[in-house]
């Protein structure tokens, strides 16, 4: 179950993993401006093949975008829980993930048992009903300039929320270490856990890559950790 938890940690940064590669696929698409009759007939049966399609009405959609624009408009939340706020930073161990390197209090241990590329995993509390972890991912960034990413934000968040165990309560937009970065902060809604997440997605332009950095704690926590997390967030710095 806590393996479940953690994949859908994962399964936020597919969503912005696709929705920029999508994005590049367009650009290659318009550059390609002669189109083929045997390559609209392979189109056309691929369309056919895949899976089936539902068409929602114009107003519906457009409805739904402007909802998810409105999350947009008021920066990130502080969590106001009745738990202790964890505040552990005395002690810190380095990281670096591509050409970034941050700071993670030692009280986060490093799993080896289920880390591996891209996807490393950090565990503060873990029990049968109660999760702690800060996730890093790296996916290629697709060369998604931070324009691209500006214009496709909603879209990542309605593809974020299409498995319905994630709802998305805020969205942000910020710069960690002088890069375009999307952050949001999510409810997770599972039949046995529960538990509220924040998600940074840092556009890496200089290596192309999206780094993702997720705390997710489930209610069933100790500590509310969401201070320590964005100490994290804030050590955060270009290599040299």
């Amino acid at each position: 179950m806590k393996k479940k938890f953690l994949v859908l940690t994962m399964a936020a940064m597919l969503a912005l993993s696709s929705v920029a590669c999508g994005n590049k696929k367009k650009e290659k698409k318009s550059e390609n401006t002669v189109t083929t009759s045997s390559e609209t007939e392979a189109s056309e049966t691929e369309a056919s093949t895949s899976a089936p399609v539902v068409v929602k009405d114009a107003s519906e959609t457009d409805a739904n975008k402007e909802d998810i624009i409105k999350l947009f408009t008021e920066g990130p939340k502080l969590t106001v829980t009745d738990k202790e706020a964890k505040d552990g930073f005395a002690k810190v161990v380095d990281a670096k993930y591509e050409n970034l390197t941050f700071q993670v209090p030692d009280y986060f241990q490093y799993s080896e048992e289920i880390s591996s590329d891209p996807n490393y995993y950090y565990y503060a509390e873990q029990s049968e009903t109660t999760v702690v972890d800060l996730t890093v991912t790296i996916q290629n960034g697709y060369g998604v300039t931070k324009e691209a990413a500006q214009a496709q934000k909603a879209s990542f968040v309605e593809a974020l929320q299409a498995s319905g165990d994630i709802k998305v309560t805020n969205a942000f937009e910020t710069e960690v270490a002088g890069y375009y970065t999307l952050g949001v902060d999510v409810n997770y809604e599972m039949t046995d856990l529960e538990g509220t997440g924040r998600l940074y997605f840092i556009f890496d332009t200089d290596v192309e890559k999206i780094i993702g950095i997720g705390l997710v704690q489930t209610n069933t926590s100790q500590y509310d950790y969401t201070s320590d997390f964005e100490k994290i967030i804030a050590s955060i710095k270009v290599a040299k």
